[in-house]
């Protein structure tokens, strides 16, 4: 992009590629900010709001000993750009999309030759057939604007709690709403149970962090 129209992006949003899918019927690649960004038609996917939210949620953990990580929501690869080029760490990352026209987006426009292993499939499925372990877990699952309702179920939170190691890491992406607050008491519940710290962080007002440790 010339220095002209990455300046122009700090004042209005430079648009890209635009594509549908099955899950998204709008998915849009900009420039935004000075930075490529996916968003959907109501919400930002990646490198928007959805990285702040993990850059900040990152910046309360201590990731040095994260050899392996576990992405469910993969999206454009927030989380991958985060560890690879601004905590300049390396583990093995498996990210899990469920939207395959996301997974081509992020390949085309967001991986920078990133040589991590980005499967299209859905989350509780992968859980279920999982053998590995993993050091850090995120569960960032959405639907547009909403909280995928399977974070919170037991079955999900089973399997999920099979797949952290021993002295893993679990971060959850959530969103502030009346139906989201009982149900995240539930899982706060269910991770006190197996974490000797569970916290949630409140970010921008909408977005309520759940860090297990």
């Amino acid at each position: 992009m010339s220095k002209f129209k990455k300046y122009l992006s700090y004042f209005w949003d430079i648009p890209i590629e635009r594509s549908s899918s099955k899950q998204n019927e709008l998915l849009e690649v900009v420039w935004s900010m000075g930075r490529k960004v996916l968003n959907s038609r109501n919400a930002n996917y990646s490198f928007g709001n959805g990285y702040k939210v993990f850059e900040y949620a990152f910046s309360k953990l201590g990731l040095s000993e994260v050899k392996s990580v576990l992405v469910l929501g993969f999206g454009a690869g927030s989380v991958e750009h985060l560890i690879n080029k601004v905590y300049n760490l390396d583990p093995q990352i498996t990210g899990i999309e469920y939207d395959a026209e996301i997974i081509r987006l992020y390949r085309d426009h967001f991986s920078m030759g990133a040589k991590n292993e980005v499967l299209h499939c859905d989350a509780l499925q992968f859980l279920e057939q999982n053998t590995n372990v993993y050091d850090l877990i995120i569960v960032d699952l959405f639907d547009d604007l909403k909280t995928v309702p399977i974070i919170y179920n037991d079955r999900f939170t089973e399997v999920i709690l099979q797949s952290v190691s021993e002295r893993g890491l679990l971060i959850y992406n959530t969103v502030e709403s009346e139906e989201d607050k009982s149900l995240r008491f539930d899982l706060l519940s269910a991770l006190s149970k197996r974490f000797r710290s569970v916290e949630v962080l409140e970010f921008q007002d909408i977005n309520r962090i759940i860090i297990a440790q």
